[in-house]
Formats: structure tokens, sequence, C-alpha cells
């Protein structure tokens, strides 16, 4: 997996990652993000607003609301101290999703379409099927060792000795 969210909310992440940083955008340039998915990623992603770091895995607010206010969303970001971030809070009160059961296909159960509504009212969108980390879109393994030594390194085990078990 690409993030430390669930799966369900890979698709929606990696497209506002995209768009924001296709067009030039930062989260403050965003007043809405609307995100359609279909029912599986629906009765994945069950809190709204999470008042835990536990909760925040499964809320698509907060892991979309992350990369608008932190233009990131990776193991640190799992945190208490994340989740009362007033900035986070605020991008999270600009994340809608919407079930869309059209969206299903047996090829790409867990995907989305994203709409960014800019602060001038322009919208822009994109459908991602198979997000980057899934079995049919796996990470690279320059990505996958890069994550593995990122964990290592918040489960306190030395660089030299993280290395070595890469």
């Amino acid at each position: 997996k690409q993030y430390p969210v669930c799966s369900g909310a890979h698709a929606a992440v990696e497209l506002t990652e995209r768009l924001l940083r296709e067009n030039g955008l930062s989260g403050d340039d965003v007043r809405n993000v609307i995100c359609e998915v279909p029912p599986v990623v629906a009765m994945s992603l069950v809190y709204d607003r999470p008042a835990r770091w536990q909760e925040a895995q499964f809320s698509l607010p907060f892991a979309v609301g992350t990369m608008l206010a932190r233009r990131g969303l990776d193991i640190g970001s799992l945190t208490d101290e994340t989740l009362a971030d007033p900035k986070v809070r605020a991008a999270m009160g600009k994340v809608e999703m919407r079930r869309v059961d059209s969206l299903h296909t047996d090829e790409a159960p867990e995907g989305a379409r994203v709409t960014l509504i800019t602060a001038d009212g322009n919208e822009i969108q994109e459908y991602l099927g198979q997000p980057t980390g899934m079995p049919g879109n796996p990470l690279t393994d320059q990505r996958l060792h890069e994550k593995f030594l990122r964990c290592a390194e918040a489960g306190a085990i030395d660089g030299t000795e993280a290395r070595g078990l890469l």
C-alpha cells in the first residue's frame, strides 16, 4: 500500500495529490473536493469526522484533508496531533464522499473519481480505478524500499539495521 490508511481511500488521495501537483495548486486554492466512490469504499470509510487516529485510518475526509493541508500522507501523519491540527480539520471540512454504485467494476473495486473545485470556481476532475500500490498497479521496488525504511524508522529501528533487513 502506498498510504497508511484503508486501501479504499488510496485512489482519492492519489488523485488529489496528482491534481494539486499537475495544476500548480495548494490546498488553500481548493474550496471543495468531491470524491465519488464505489459501494465498497463508502462502506469501508465509515468515519466522516474521526476522533482518534485509529478512526482516521478509515476516514476519507482525514486522508484527503491531510493531503490538502500537508501535501503528504505517510506513517507520521497518523497521530492525534495531526488529527487535531486546525489546518487539517479545516481541510477535512472541504471533503465530501459520494457513493456512486455505477463506479464499481471487478477490475477496480476501490477506484474513485475526484473533482477539485477551486476557490475561483473551476472544476478539475479525474478518475483512477487502480491506485498505485494495489495488485494491478504495484509500487516500484524503489518506492517499496523507501516505504519499508520509513516504517522501520517509525518503529525505532536503526537505519543501518533497517537497510540490513531490507
